[in-house]
């Protein structure tokens, strides 16, 4: 039997099934295919998810809604750290299909995350490279 053997908290074994495709069949099928009009509609729908929420606690701010503002912020602040998932693929050149925009994308995301994107890149690529795992 094909798998790997992964032990759970009492030392029980389980013998766990590799994924159903290895990676190079998942290029081969296209499914890693990027696209600029699939990452400026992502885009734009975070970032006016965004603006919704950031108007929102505008809103309650300015209208003194103390309680509804502390509400309002809670959406906001899950879309503000949402941001990192963009810039994320955007560092991995994976968000659009032109790697200008990905370079261009990651900058400004990374300021507003308070992340080089650099600086991210050279780190994360530790991550991916290092990984703890012997098989790799």
């Amino acid at each position: 039997a094909e798998g790997v053997h992964v032990t759970f908290g009492e030392g029980e074994t389980k013998l766990v099934a590799p994924p159903p495709l290895k990676p190079r069949e998942v290029r081969q099928k296209g499914l890693l295919e990027t696209s600029d009009l699939e990452g400026f509609s992502q885009l734009f729908f975070h970032l006016g998810c965004l603006a919704l929420c950031g108007m929102a606690v505008q809103k309650c701010f300015e209208q003194g809604r103390w309680g509804l503002l502390l509400l309002v912020e809670i959406p906001f602040g899950i879309v503000v750290s949402f941001l990192f998932n963009g810039f994320h693929e955007m560092v991995h050149n994976t968000a659009f299909a032109s790697q200008w925009l990905n370079t261009i994308g990651a900058q400004i995301l990374g300021f507003i995350t308070f992340r080089g994107a650099k600086w991210f890149w050279c780190f994360h690529w530790t991550h991916h490279r290092f990984t703890n795992d012997p098989v790799k």
